[in-house]
């Protein structure tokens, strides 16, 4: 596990169908421990939440239904509830503990922004201590060259939902993108976003 930002931690597992890591993130604060779209790990980086962070997992986040990944072995671990968004498919075969929504503030300072258009329940994160920082499931994807985009039309439910959705990433203030698939944006996150929703159609 690789420290991104005050209290917000990220490992990966490379995938190699897609060619491009799949990323998990740990948000710390105080006595709070969110696991975000949990992908498979290893033992060294049990040992750093457990030893080095000494931090003990309070709730695992799937941003959409597609990110469940590993979630099932931390929730069994830890004894963590699932938390997912009220408006996601209840089609993973076991029912989330808790359900949220748009605006709500889950813990350790993450707010939920509601990001629809791939799945109906996909949503992002937003930490705004230290600079801001945004965890993004699915919505937006990036390009190992430092590129966004987002997935491809084939995979979204509507692509002009996403693209409506995504115009509230104006709205917010973040230096660092954390992205569930691909490579991170860890400063001038905000201004490239805004560069790559400028250039997005419908």
């Amino acid at each position: 596990m690789i420290r991104l930002a005050e209290g917000v931690y990220s490992w990966g597992a490379f995938n190699d169908e897609k060619g491009m890591n799949f990323n998990g993130h740990l948000v710390v604060r105080g006595q709070e421990t969110l696991v975000v779209d949990p992908p498979p790990h290893t033992q060294n980086e049990e040992k750093f939440l457990e030893r080095a962070l000494k931090a003990r997992p309070t709730l695992v986040v799937a941003t959409n239904k597609h990110h469940l990944r590993d979630a099932r072995w931390w929730m069994e671990r830890y004894g963590a509830p699932l938390a997912m968004h009220e408006s996601e498919e209840n089609d993973f075969g076991f029912s989330p503990a808790r359900r949220i929504k748009d605006g709500d503030e889950i813990a350790a300072g993450c707010r939920v922004v509601h990001l629809p258009g791939k799945t109906p329940g996909e949503f992002g994160l937003y930490i705004k201590a230290s600079g801001g920082t945004l965890i993004v499931g699915d919505a937006l994807i990036g390009h190992p060259a430092g590129a966004l985009k987002i997935p491809p039309d084939d995979k979204l439910q509507s692509r002009a939902e996403l693209v409506g959705s995504l115009q509230k990433l104006r709205e917010l203030s973040f230096e660092r993108l954390l992205v569930g698939d691909g490579e991170p944006l860890l400063s001038g996150a905000k201004a490239a976003v805004l560069a790559f929703l400028d250039g997005l159609k419908a």
